[in-house]
């Protein structure tokens, strides 16, 4: 049984958010929390570790798509944001939401065999068509979910609150596409304030959907 990615035996501990129709907090990421809902038995293979390695680098990006035979990774991820966008207009909590599952739905149906690339499929495409949301003030890149199989790639989400700050969550898309895992230091107080190692506090922030300032000051 293959480790790379977790797709060996996995542990859930808690709701994966699997059917719901919005986003559940996790808790905060932590060493404690990766032990919690992952659960890897057997000792990764050099490649995958290797692969893990390489996870951002285009020649590898180019490898998957050969691998899809034929499924165009930029064009479906951009299919997935245009419908959420039409969906859930100006609500940019769902359009990432709706991403996340279509993400999910779309690897699903690829039925890909390489489960090193499955993950990384994943966090690829989600990391597209949350870029195609074009949601103002927002960013998103690959992440570290696990490495005790060799590697396991997720996605970091960074957005802008309607009251200036900066909120960063972790999404694994692959096993919690309905799950955020507070991830940065203010993030995590934000949801814990007490800091017991709990959600307390489980409302999303409202985002700031203004367009950013384009304007160049004149010398």
């Amino acid at each position: 049984m293959k480790a790379s990615c977790l797709i060996a035996t996995i542990l859930l501990t808690f709701s994966n958010g699997f059917g719901s129709d919005q986003f559940q907090i996790g808790p905060a990421w932590s060493t404690k929390t990766k032990l919690k809902i992952y659960k890897a038995r057997g000792d990764a293979p050099v490649y995958a570790r290797a692969l893990s390695y390489l996870e951002d680098r285009t020649p590898l990006k180019i490898i998957w798509n050969m691998h899809f035979l034929g499924f165009s990774q930029e064009q479906s991820a951009k299919k997935v944001a245009n419908n959420c966008k039409l969906q859930f207009r100006n609500q940019p909590w769902h359009q990432i939401n709706c991403v996340s599952n279509g993400v999910h739905s779309l690897i699903l149906t690829a039925k890909i065999e390489d489960y090193v690339t499955a993950c990384q499929a994943n966090a690829w495409t989600f990391k597209l068509a949350f870029e195609a949301l074009e949601i103002p003030h927002s960013e998103v890149s690959l992440a570290e979910g696990d490495t005790s199989a060799g590697g396991h790639v997720i996605n970091k989400i960074s957005v802008k609150t309607r009251a200036g700050s900066i909120l960063e969550y972790l999404i694994d898309v692959g096993f919690y596409p309905n799950i955020l895992f507070p991830y940065s230091s203010f993030t995590k107080a934000l949801h814990d304030p007490k800091n017991v190692g709990t959600t307390e506090v489980a409302v999303l922030r409202s985002l700031d959907m203004s367009e950013p300032d384009t304007q160049v000051e004149a010398f």
